[in-house]
């Protein structure tokens, strides 16, 4: 048997209104929730030891493994319920979608991510495992088409993304959706000038430190030629392993026209870094977690979304309602949104006290 608290009561009871599963399969996933929010590790030890049940450590982690690699553990049926109801209410003039790829396993594993930029930080969408390196421009393209379901359809969508998903089949397949684009570009990519018979490379622009360049109406790629984009090019400051500060060349193509707020808008894109430190250095500590099936790391993905989403709900309530200074004092907000409700479902969770539980992500 399962000792149970207030917060894993609750939080069966929202999850059952929701997610389309059995009771007995919803108890499994609050469960395994309960036991990431307060491990806060992933590796399969530690959570194995937040798992209420009366046995042995190894049966422990045999039950995670089960569960995580269990059938009806996909982000259709456990994720998207519980994301599409949270984001029901929200109102966006725009929605700023952020494509990138972190590293999991070393020289293993990556994780590429479409995540919805919210409030400095981003809600993931949709993701998947892929090689590390990176794989072909059109497995992206079928991660796009993927979330076009979550997305409202009168909604005006920015996409942004680097240089390893700014090519020509992705500029494609957004102009398709009618999504305006926001996508860094290699310094060695060709561009046309209407008219011009002879093409040129984006780093023959001339860029200074104190001024940039931006080209209105050209085409883009040697080869492929796609037109009516707007380039812009111009110093930015890198950061290098060692943390030395260097600065260089970014160049952008956009199907946005070119206004000065399109640095500002592009700049939405770097939501996605602090979201990666969540999981990982700043967070749960993802790259602890040593699971060796595909399935199982699909699995902890999923439960690890869904608190993620939980915590970011609950810290947007918490500031919403003006109770912000139960976590965070200081005169200034020091805590993310996701940082203020992990730590108040902890405080709650070992207080013993009912928490109240918002499925909703405010404006």
């Amino acid at each position: 048997m399962m000792n149970y608290d207030e917060f894993t009561r609750v939080l069966q009871q929202e999850f059952q209104s929701v997610l389309p599963l059995s009771q007995s399969q919803i108890k499994r996933i609050v469960v395994l929730c309960r036991a990431i929010i307060l491990s806060a590790r992933l590796h399969l030890s530690f959570l194995a030891r937040s798992i209420p049940m009366p046995i042995q450590q190894d049966s422990r982690i045999r039950w995670v493994r089960r569960l995580l690699s269990a059938r009806f553990m996909t982000q259709g049926l456990v994720y998207q319920p519980v994301l599409k109801t949270s984001l029901a209410k929200l109102r966006l003039n725009e929605w700023h979608l952020i494509i990138d790829r972190t590293n999991w396993i070393d020289h293993e594993v990556d994780i590429v991510t479409i995540s919805l930029h919210y409030h400095k930080r981003a809600i993931p969408l949709v993701w998947q495992q892929v090689k590390h390196g990176g794989v072909a421009l059109a497995e992206y393209v079928k991660l796009v088409k993927r979330c076009v379901a979550l997305i409202p359809s009168d909604a005006r969508v920015i996409f942004h993304g680097d240089t390893e998903f700014g090519g020509a089949k992705m500029i494609r397949a957004l102009r398709q959706l009618r999504w305006h684009f926001i996508l860094a570009q290699r310094h060695h990519v060709h561009f046309w000038h209407i008219g011009q018979a002879q093409s040129q490379a984006l780093n023959t622009l001339a860029v200074t430190r104190r001024h940039g360049q931006s080209l209105s109406n050209v085409d883009l790629f040697a080869s492929e030629r796609i037109g009516a984009i707007q380039i812009v090019a111009f110093w930015k400051k890198e950061y290098d392993k060692d943390g030395k500060l260097r600065r260089e060349v970014c160049y952008v193509a956009t199907s946005l026209p070119l206004t000065r707020n399109i640095r500002r808008l592009g700049a939405r894109r770097w939501g996605i870094e602090p979201f990666h430190r969540d999981y990982k250095s700043s967070g749960w500590q993802l790259e602890q977690s040593r699971f060796k099936k595909d399935t199982q790391r699909d699995g902890l993905l999923i439960c690890l979304a869904l608190c993620y989403l939980l915590c970011v709900c609950l810290g947007r309530w918490l500031c919403k309602t003006g109770q912000r200074a139960l976590i965070d004092n200081h005169p200034k907000r020091h805590l993310s949104l996701f940082r203020l409700g992990w730590d108040f479902i902890v405080h709650y969770i070992n207080c013993r006290l009912l928490i109240p539980f918002r499925l909703r992500l405010y404006s």
